[in-house]
């Protein structure tokens, strides 16, 4: 998509295709941003969808804080976010619409600033609009320690290539696309 550098992530089976960032260490705060192109592939029937985006907490065994979903719908494609809180599991976005090319997809977490005080968020922007807030998060328990892109987990009935490009992570600051 911008150069000759890239991702692209061939689904022909079951197989894992991710990249994995481990630079971050012990964040509060964390932002990414990348550009994606579902590129037509096919998540398989119903509702099934993709994962193109976690982040990890290690301490004290690994757990997934975020995770960035994609699926097909009848005028394209949807994205969503999970975030993991405290104590109730994982609190989501809803999906959001996106049409069938190159995107710039971007979030910010925040860890609450201590247990029970409710304060964390994580934010989705597609194309550099804001498009979903999760505010008012109990999840003071975990930092962020490392991110995987790419498609972490198949389903057999899916196929296609998607692209990956332009991966973007700093503590805190919008990005943009």
């Amino acid at each position: 998509m911008a150069g000759a550098r890239g991702l692209a992530a061939v689904l022909d089976g079951t197989a894992r295709l991710w990249v994995q960032d481990d630079t971050p260490d012990a964040e509060a705060r964390y932002r990414v941003r990348f550009w994606f192109d579902p590129n037509d592939f096919t998540a398989g029937s119903g509702t099934k969808k993709v994962q193109i985006l976690q982040a990890f907490s290690q301490d004290p065994k690994l757990k997934k804080m975020v995770a960035l979903f994609v699926r097909g719908s009848a005028s394209g494609y949807e994205v969503m976010a999970k975030v993991r809180e405290d104590g109730a599991g994982m609190r989501t976005t809803g999906w959001k619409q996106m049409s069938n090319a190159p995107h710039a997809i971007e979030i910010d977490w925040t860890k609450a600033s201590a247990p029970g005080a409710g304060d964390g968020h994580l934010q989705l922007w597609l194309d550099g609009t804001s498009v979903a807030l999760l505010s008012n998060l109990d999840n003071a328990s975990r930092f962020l320690d490392m991110v995987r892109l790419g498609v972490p987990a198949v389903r057999p009935s899916t196929s296609g290539t998607v692209y990956f490009d332009r991966f973007v992570s700093r503590r805190a600051s919008y990005i943009g696309p």
